[in-house]
């Protein structure tokens, strides 16, 4: 083979392609820390958008009953205001307010929620909030859950 006849800069473009390829194959698909539908499991779990606001309920989820809860958020933010709305994920159900306190001793927002009937069997549900810190910066937060009939 004529050495004139090999392309250097094709090569090279193509062994790099090459080496992107088995980077990106090889690399293990992480898996997320907790189950997307972890109030249902645990009652306690941190949100699926920042990771660093946990929620604690303090019961089981069930249809029709009012639920307490807190947020526990990091002590360094310094809070605005909030507001927050439980959602239908799986069908258009309105945006139910869901009211907040703010604790003035421990980093924690109070509230309850009151989960509505539906007519489907499984419901996906989500709890948003929303954060605004007073340097003006929005911080969106959710936690995702499943209600069934029989729950």
């Amino acid at each position: 083979m004529n050495q004139n006849q090999f392309n250097p800069p094709a090569t090279q473009a193509l062994s790099l392609l090459f080496c992107l390829f088995l980077l990106f194959a090889c690399t293990p698909e992480t898996s997320p820390p907790q189950n997307q539908y972890c109030l249902n499991e645990n009652g306690t779990c941190f949100d699926l958008d920042q990771g660093v606001l946990k929620i604690i309920l303090s019961q089981p989820l069930k249809i029709e009953q009012p639920i307490k809860f807190k947020i526990e958020f990091p002590k360094h933010w310094k809070i605005n205001q909030t507001t927050a709305q439980l959602v239908g994920a799986d069908m258009y159900m309105g945006k139910i307010p869901v009211m907040l306190t703010q604790s003035t001793a421990d980093p924690l927002l109070e509230g309850e929620l009151l989960i509505i009937a539906c007519t489907r069997p499984n419901m996906v549900w989500h709890l948003e909030l929303e954060v605004e810190l007073q340097d003006g910066q929005f911080i969106h937060a959710h936690w995702p859950f499943l209600m069934t009939n029989t729950e």
